[in-house]
């Protein structure tokens, strides 16, 4: 549980971190709104966990528990920002966060988009990452192409920000 907790909040941090970067690059978002959407987009996660604690059958059959939150992570999470007054921006971060197909529409990429990369980038050269298509087949990658940024452009650009990607983990992280 302990682990699975922890690895949460690092992925949040990562994926925080990299939103925070994205949308430094482009200049209609908001970075600290990215950041706070890149930590919070996994909130619904959070009472899954803290739920499945209680029930020895879910904290030890790792495939069960993934499915529980898969299905409820974004109904808990939605939910949750609803009853706390968050913004419909945020609450469709949360919500889509993981639709690899997500369409922002017409008016071009949002804040769920910018998660949606971080996310991806976040995951890159990790073992334990969630299946997802490749980056050319994400919708959020075909909405950000519109502003110039390519999966490609994407990759070398994170790889050129490393310093601020540390920074920005730095500053959100917390301390053992």
């Amino acid at each position: 549980f302990k682990d699975r907790m922890r690895n949460l909040w690092k992925q949040s941090v990562n994926v925080a971190a990299y939103s925070y970067v994205l949308a430094k690059q482009l200049p209609a978002f908001n970075p600290e709104e990215a950041l706070l959407a890149g930590l919070t987009h996994d909130v619904g996660v959070i009472p899954v966990l803290l739920y499945a604690e209680g029930y020895a059958e879910l904290l030890h059959d790792t495939s069960l528990l993934d499915r529980v939150v898969d299905d409820l992570r974004a109904d808990i999470g939605k939910t949750m920002l609803t009853k706390w007054g968050w913004s419909e921006v945020m609450i469709d971060t949360v919500v889509n966060a993981e639709n690899w197909q997500y369409d922002s529409g017409a008016e071009g990429p949002n804040l769920t988009d910018i998660v949606i990369i971080a996310q991806v980038h976040a995951w890159l050269g990790a073992k334990d990452k969630p299946a997802h298509p490749p980056m050319g087949a994400i919708t959020a990658f075909s909405k950000l192409e519109k502003v110039g940024l390519t999966p490609e452009k994407s990759i070398a650009m994170l790889a050129e920000a490393k310093e601020l990607v540390e920074e920005v983990r730095r500053l959100v992280a917390v301390p053992a």
